[in-house]
This record gives structure tokens, C-alpha cells and sequence, in this order.
């Protein structure tokens, strides 16, 4: 069950990645138009802690396995946070495919990832992750006139 619960993790990051991609790609579609070269240039180094990451998880061991577990990124409680995000990227992604995501979707959805990362923060590379992240939800929160 360890390993099974690692890999979704893995697939969540790499899900969340795919989002971020997408962001930048629609650039002020999402975000304010000041934010895009900074987060351009941001780019690489947030790829490489999404790598760091996803190395983290694919480490063994009894340490990051109860470290997962009290955290609720175990079983049951993983699966229902991983399905709530999922849904939140299909909803987005839907749109998405047709060339008009709609802000508020985006906005659902990096909340749900939230409520993963949070959990994972004790990971190399996570809480670089959730800050890149926080900007895409401030920039669009920005657009979005909140």
C-alpha cells in the first residue's frame, strides 16, 4: 500500500505540473501580464524542486512512510484528496482543451492542490512548489477582481 500511495502522490505532482505548464502557456488568460516574464524566468528552478519532490517520494522506508501516514497521505484519506483534486483538474482541463479555461476553475483548483502540499511540505523542493503556486492563485485571484 506504501508504494501505491507514493506513486499517486507522484502522479498529483506531476498532474500539478501540467497545470502550472498550462498557466504559463496561457499567460494572461491567468495571470496579470507583469507577473508572466518573472514567472518565465522562475520556470526551471520550479521544475527542478518538482523533481526533488518527486525523488523524495520515491525513496522507501519505514521514516517516510509514517511521515505520509500522519499526514493523512495515506489510503482512504489520500484517495479522497487526490480524487477531490483530480476532478477539480478535469473540470479545469475540460475548458481548457477548447481554448478557454475559465479563472474560477483555476482557482478551485490550485485550492485543492493546496490541501495536498500543505501535507507534503515536510519534502525537499514542496514548499517552493506551494509558494510558485501561491502566486498563480494571487494572480489570478488579481485578475479575477478579488
Amino acid at each position: 500500500m506504501a508504494q501505491r500511495d507514493r506513486e499517486l502522490l507522484a502522479q498529483f505532482l506531476g498532474e500539478l505540473e501540467e497545470v502550472f505548464v498550462l498557466v504559463f502557456k496561457g499567460g494572461g488568460r491567468f495571470l496579470p501580464e507583469y507577473l508572466i516574464g518573472d514567472l518565465q524566468e522562475a520556470w526551471e528552478p520550479i521544475l527542478a524542486n518538482y523533481r526533488t519532490a518527486q525523488d523524495a517520494l520515491e525513496a522507501s522506508g519505514e521514516r517516510l512512510d509514517a511521515q505520509l501516514a500522519e499526514r493523512g497521505l495515506t489510503g482512504p484519506q489520500l484517495q479522497l484528496k487526490y480524487n477531490a483534486f483530480h476532478r477539480a483538474r478535469e473540470l479545469f482541463w475540460r475548458p481548457a482543451s477548447r481554448g478557454r479555461p475559465p479563472r474560477r476553475l483555476l482557482a478551485r483548483l490550485l485550492t485543492w492542490a493546496d490541501i495536498i502540499l500543505e501535507s507534503l511540505g515536510f519534502l525537499p523542493g514542496i514548499d517552493a512548489i506551494k509558494e510558485a503556486k501561491d502566486v498563480l492563485q494571487a494572480g489570478n485571484e488579481e485578475l479575477r477582481g478579488r
